[in-house]
């Protein structure tokens, strides 16, 4: 299921085709709202890896996190091992990211596709530049 935040409340969407609440939410902005979204769409009793940092201080509802008891830790890295078993998931298909991928373009339209996501002209979610 792909969910257009500008379309409709992710929390809500989330909550309702997990009956409540996933188990686990990866967070790799690292921005304050996407942060508490991830804690928000959480189950009780569940868990909250954050990847992404974005923001050094951001302003969370540590009240929800206690109270619901979410394990919440932080993940700067990878070893070779994971990195490995996530190219492997992608190259068997395991994990569809077509509907992330918003533009293909050669790669000499670079520095003019760079530009107009710099200057918001655009905002592809992600780009493949091709040689």
């Amino acid at each position: 299921h792909v969910i257009q935040v500008d379309e409709e409340d992710p929390v809500a969407v989330i909550r309702e085709h997990t009956d409540g609440g996933v188990d686990v939410a990866l967070e790799a902005v690292g921005l304050g709202p996407t942060a508490q979204q991830a804690i928000d769409v959480t189950r009780n009793g569940g868990h909250v890896t954050w990847i992404g940092n974005s923001a050094r201080i951001i302003e969370l509802d540590m009240q929800s996190v206690v109270t619901r008891e979410i394990t919440v830790r932080g993940s700067y890295a990878f070893t070779p091992k994971e990195f490995a078993a996530a190219v492997q998931a992608l190259a068997e298909g395991r994990v569809d990211v077509a509907p992330l991928i918003e533009k293909v373009a050669p790669l000499a339209e670079g520095p003019t596709i760079f530009r107009q996501l710099a200057s918001g002209e655009r905002d592809w979610l992600k780009v493949i530049l091709e040689p």
